[in-house]
């Protein structure tokens, strides 16, 4: 088959830039003909040789309005060109699908917060997004329903798909392998080590998490931050940033938890992937992913506090947790089973 995938950006970034490399890398694997349409591109981000590159520059366009005139362009890109399909992971308008990781009503929601021009014009672009595509995938159940809410969509026109994961990368490590990752990334034996993974860190609910840090005994315990920079230094021992890590499965499987007290999570693929090395997470109840973890991989921070976050923390030293290998393979999360799937919800595959 032919499929365009669109997105403005094919960069190593987030979570949905991620998922565009499963994309492409599935879609080529699976024998299709991958043509990339995009507007920025970084050259070491992987999959670029399994896919066809189409760019549309809007960089001299003022930043707000970029995506708006890439969605523009789009339609007079794709038609006629013998798409089998058009998926699009961003919000556009010309395309048979899209996908929803998160909606911008939802975030705002949420983040208890106001919208501004730029929300308003992201809002309009994700509302034409799902009123103009045949199909429409949501990561969870969650943004299912916040599609149906706060767009007013058929919900027939939604499947839920959860984005897949690399079970060859992520893996549980050995007691040898984990021992070399716990010395290189200088984890401390003596605390019960808190990983906090993130690019968006006020979302996350970093500022909760630190405040939550000062409840706990310094000695016990340390919190290692991995992702976006800081705006603001932290200056205690047992806090360290470690920066961008190119091998996120390397610190899954080196700490004792990986714990995101997120405001807005509409899947959470951070927690699915530290569950698949074999480390439990501490989460907050607004996880799409909860539809697919229980208490055996999970504790969930019922209160969004400083204190709520610190007595979860403690209860987890002393849970039971028990994480049976195969999470993928049981969740039917690998990129080929994924794939296969968008496969069979083409809205009108050609001969």
């Amino acid at each position: 088959m032919k499929i365009a995938l669109i997105h403005h950006q094919y960069v190593k970034k987030g979570g949905m830039e991620s998922y565009l490399v499963d994309l492409v890398q599935g879609f080529s694997a699976a024998g299709d003909k991958v043509d990339l349409i995009t507007s920025k591109i970084d050259p070491d981000t992987p999959g670029l040789e399994h896919c066809t590159v189409y760019r549309n520059d809007v960089s001299i366009i003022p930043k707000p309005l970029r995506l708006y005139f890439f969605s523009r362009w789009l339609g007079d890109f794709t038609i006629n060109r013998g798409y089998d399909l058009t998926l699009s992971v961003t919000r556009t308008a010309a395309q048979d699908m899209v996908v929803c990781g998160g909606t911008h009503r939802g975030f705002l929601r949420a983040m208890k917060a106001q919208p501004g021009f730029r929300d308003r014009l992201e809002i309009r672009l994700e509302q034409e997004a799902y009123q103009s595509s045949t199909r429409i995938m949501a990561h969870s159940r969650l943004m299912k329903n916040e599609i149906v809410e706060l767009y007013g969509i058929d919900p027939a026109r939604i499947f839920v798909l959860h984005p897949p994961l690399d079970h060859h990368r992520f893996v549980p490590p050995d007691k040898n392998q984990q021992a070399a990752m716990r010395a290189k990334y200088n984890i401390d034996s003596d605390r019960t080590t808190l990983l906090f993974p993130s690019t968006g860190h006020t979302r996350k609910g970093l500022d909760l998490l630190l405040s939550a840090m000062d409840l706990l005994p310094q000695h016990e315990y340390e919190l290692l931050i991995a992702g976006a920079p800081l705006k603001t230094a932290r200056e205690k021992s047992n806090i360290k940033y470690l920066g961008f890590v190119e091998h996120m499965e390397e610190l899954y499987g080196a700490v004792d938890f990986t714990i995101l007290p997120s405001h807005y999570e509409p899947y959470g693929l951070v927690a699915v992937e530290s569950v698949q090395c074999g480390t439990p997470v501490i989460i907050s109840n607004t996880f799409g992913a909860l539809e697919i973890l229980t208490d055996r991989e999970c504790l969930v921070a019922e209160s969004l506090t400083p204190e709520g976050i610190a007595n979860v923390v403690k209860r987890a030293v002393r849970h039971s947790f028990k994480i049976e290998p195969g999470f993928i393979e049981r969740h039917q999360l690998t990129r080929e089973h994924h794939i296969r799937l968008i496969r069979e919800q083409i809205p009108h595959p050609r001969a």
